[in-house]
């Protein structure tokens, strides 16, 4: 795990709520280091990592008081140690670091575990107790409820879409085949987002359409792109949705390009 001493501006350090553990920070310890500040006392780099989603910002892995106390004393720059995690559980490093100061509090620890097991369901509660400061048997019971609705949860799903339009006539008169083009598109981005958010994280979607020359008697220089749905739309809304596409196949004879 690499560390690397640097001095940033304050402005670009935050403290993310999604993986501090602590319920607040406490005021008295903020003041406490803010005074020992003032009066020249040689303070360590805490430690931080660059923000996942902003690689201009970087968030506390620990050091939260410290930084509200450079707040405090109206400092613009700190130094840090910024730390590559290498696969490390950024919210289960952070409780570690955290418990060594102080113990995490019932409600914590609690909080602590659950978001450590949403975001990675291949935790132990081992290894989430590890980290938190508690047993196995204190993580099963505060990730009881989330554990159980994991494992009804497929780790595959197989979607192949209605067809838009061609074989209308072989679906329900109110089905979505006969809907608008907007209307089936705005069906089908509610679809796949839903089935993002009640998936697993670890879960996979193998997305089925077929479609070929000529299909239903239709010559493919005859389509009208006007109301065609291409596979175009159906990445463009899985990617909108939250899935990330990792592989792709196509068996056709022959793929159309339209200039």
């Amino acid at each position: 795990m690499a560390k690397t001493a640097c001095i940033v501006p304050i402005t670009q350090i935050i403290l993310d709520e999604e993986i501090y553990p602590r319920s607040g920070v406490y005021p008295k310890r903020v003041s406490l280091f803010a005074e020992n500040m003032r009066d020249g006392f040689k303070i360590d780099p805490f430690e931080v990592q660059i923000h996942p989603e902003h690689d201009d910002k970087y968030r506390i892995l620990d050091g939260a008081h410290l930084w509200h106390a450079y707040k405090e004393i109206g400092a613009t720059e700190i130094s840090v140690l910024i730390i590559a995690l290498d696969g490390v559980d950024p919210i289960l490093y952070a409780a570690k670091k955290a418990i060594g100061h102080l113990q995490l509090t019932e409600d914590e620890a609690g909080t602590t575990a659950r978001r450590a097991y949403e975001n990675n369901p291949r935790l132990t509660s081992f290894e989430i107790g590890q980290a938190i400061g508690r047993s196995r048997q204190a993580v099963d019971a505060y990730i009881a409820d989330l554990r159980a609705a994991t494992r009804s949860k497929p780790d595959l799903i197989v979607f192949d879409p209605p067809y838009f339009k061609k074989q209308s006539n072989n679906y329900d008169s109110d089905g979505i085949a006969g809907m608008s083009k907007a209307n089936y598109l705005k069906f089908m981005e509610s679809f796949v987002a839903s089935a993002h958010l009640n998936a697993k994280k670890s879960t996979h979607m193998a997305f089925i359409n077929a479609d070929w020359c000529d299909f239903q008697s239709t010559p493919a220089k005859n389509e009208t792109l006007v109301n065609s749905i291409l596979i175009n739309d159906y990445l463009w809304i899985l990617n909108q949705s939250g899935w990330q596409e990792t592989q792709f196949w196509v068996e056709a004879d022959t793929c159309r390009f339209l200039n």
